[in-house]
């Protein structure tokens, strides 16, 4: 049986992309997967080795740790093909290419770009931006395949060796979760990801206050610091219930329960050129999406979306205002939304391009 290794730093030991979608795809089609990464104690999960890093939230901790332990804990599972998620592990893959061993990186942002949305110093960020874009050409140089979350990163890599893996929702998850009782009367808003000023969450709770219509807005995840304190001053936080982060089907238990998904990223680097989760979830819940009118955005969602300017809290109220009074658009936006998601947008399909990446590198 070949052994694959996924390796972050970054992310959770339960990251939807890579555990829930990569992890158990590979698993179910006869490799043996382990996933590196910070976690509280190794452990198997439907035949997937967790392999434990030290949590920490310190960024030395994990560039000068957490690197060379996730190094060590390569070699210690001699796998036959490791799988990178994070640019600051580049050079443990140079390094494991050195052992004729088979290296992709998965790009899941276009992080040199991210950079720039840091509240860094301008040199740091200048640094930075360079490190990364001098790793990411040493990996689409000598590793063997990349895998590219949105069409976007996919163009900066050659196109003989990189694969789109777009972020698709996992139908059979969604479909067997369980709606979730919602005492109330009004109309249901819900926003899944991390609560920030980037996401736009601000405008949104901004334009609850300014609906006339008797709505809620339905928080879920994780928030930026001190962001929280400055959207319970608005208007629209009497609107606004915050549940936390609760496991993914739960959540899709709320979003088959609510009337409304909404995705209001701000313009940046790294949003204009985004293609989130979250659109695809709320389309695969039946949901009716207000989004940020990005061009690409209004081009793929325009049968089962409204769009409004991600800074003008107006315009996103006027979109609610219309949802809320027509629930026959709700609902065919809803079902065209499904549709969509049935047909392309899931990772069902989208998982077959993973498998034959794999098949082919053996």
């Amino acid at each position: 049986m070949t052994s694959v290794s996924h390796v972050s730093i970054r992310h959770n030991p339960f990251d939807t992309r890579i555990f829930l979608k990569e992890c158990k795809t590979l698993s179910k089609n006869d490799y043996e997967v382990s996933f590196i990464v910070p976690h509280d104690s190794n452990e198997e999960i439907d035949k997937i080795r967790i392999i434990s890093l030290k949590k920490s939230n310190s960024k030395f901790y994990k560039v000068f740790k957490n690197i060379p332990a996730a190094l060590s804990k390569c070699f210690e599972t001699n796998s036959d093909i490791y799988h990178f998620h994070d640019p600051e592990l580049i050079p443990i893959g140079l390094i494991l290419k050195l052992k004729r061993k088979k290296v992709i990186y998965d790009a899941h942002e276009d992080h040199p770009k991210d950079v720039f949305e840091k509240l860094w110093p301008m040199p740091l960020k200048i640094i930075t931006f360079i490190y990364f874009s001098i790793l990411e050409k040493l990996a689409s140089l000598f590793f063997d395949r990349i895998v590219a979350a949105t069409p976007h990163i996919s163009s900066k890599y050659p196109d003989n060796k990189t694969i789109l893996l777009r972020n698709f929702p996992i139908l059979e998850l969604i479909d067997k979760s369980k709606k979730v009782e919602i005492k109330s009367d009004s109309l249901i808003i819900i926003y899944q990801g991390g609560i920030t000023k980037l996401r736009g969450v601000r405008q949104v709770i901004d334009a609850l206050g300014k609906v006339d219509k008797k709505t809620e807005l339905l928080l879920f995840g994780k928030w930026e610091v001190g962001f929280e304190e400055e959207c319970k001053k608005l208007k629209g936080w009497e609107k606004t219930k915050y549940l936390g982060v609760v496991n993914q089907e739960k959540l899709y238990g709320y979003g088959k329960s609510t009337d409304i998904g909404i995705i209001n990223y701000l313009s940046s680097p790294n949003n204009d050129d985004s293609l989130p989760n979250k659109p695809f979830e709320y389309m695969a819940c039946s949901l009716p999406i207000i989004m940020s009118n990005f061009p690409h955005w209004t081009d793929m969602f325009k049968d089962c979306a409204l769009f409004s300017n991600p800074e003008d809290p107006e315009d996103i109220a006027n979109n609610i205002q219309i949802l809320t009074k027509d629930k026959k658009l709700r609902k065919e936006m809803g079902q065209k939304g499904r549709a969509l998601v049935e047909k392309e947008y899931n990772w069902e399909k989208e998982s077959k391009k993973l498998v034959d990446m794999y098949n082919e590198l053996i």
